[in-house]
């Protein structure tokens, strides 16, 4: 300790008795999420559709956290038809973020969605739709229960979805053939 005497050690040890009596007394950590936004983009590398989900998460408590990972599954429907879901995925975040007491940070989490199902449903949306989080599991690191929250909804234009879809899908057509391409032998050209 004498080795970092700019270190306020009470505020240190204050801070980490409190986040010990927070962790005894609730099992589980207090978060408040909310679905900021819906994006449809492609990864360049492997050619497939990718949902980014950007997902506020409050922390509620006096103390700093760390969330070491969040799960979720979406559903899409279109209202008010909401028991007829058009389709859904797994989405994940695997990275550790530090959230200071009583503010909020945004993550961006990633889902893979069948390229087939993004094609389809691209085509047929005709209206704005909605992307509903079933379940969202955030883990933070000392707590022995994830907060989970369900039901987060968010509600999409079409355009904006089509048009970033479209542009999803035609990158990844575009590098298949150029990959394509590259495989044809020089003299077969």
């Amino acid at each position: 300790m004498d080795k970092y005497q700019e270190v306020n050690w009470s505020d240190v040890f204050r801070r980490g008795i409190q986040s010990y009596i927070q962790l005894r007394q609730n099992p589980v950590p207090n978060l408040d999420c909310e679905l900021k936004a819906v994006r449809m983009s492609s990864t360049w590398a492997s050619s497939v559709p990718v949902l980014l989900v950007f997902l506020s998460v409050k922390n509620q408590m006096t103390t700093d956290i760390v969330v070491d990972r969040i799960l979720m599954d979406l559903v899409f429907y279109e209202p008010p038809y909401q028991s007829e879901v058009l389709g859904g995925l797994h989405c994940q975040y695997f990275q550790f973020r530090h959230i200071p007491a009583n503010s909020s940070s945004v993550f961006e989490i990633e889902g893979y969605p069948d390229e087939r199902f993004i094609e389809l449903f691209t085509k047929s949306i005709q209206k704005t739709f909605t992307v509903e989080a079933l379940t969202v599991s955030t883990y933070v690191q000392g707590f022995v229960n994830p907060k989970i929250a369900s039901k987060l909804q968010i509600r999409i234009p079409f355009d904006e979805w089509k048009e970033q879809a479209e542009s999803a899908l035609g990158q990844i057509n575009a590098k298949r053939a150029r990959m394509s391409r590259a495989k044809t032998p020089l003299d077969a050209r």
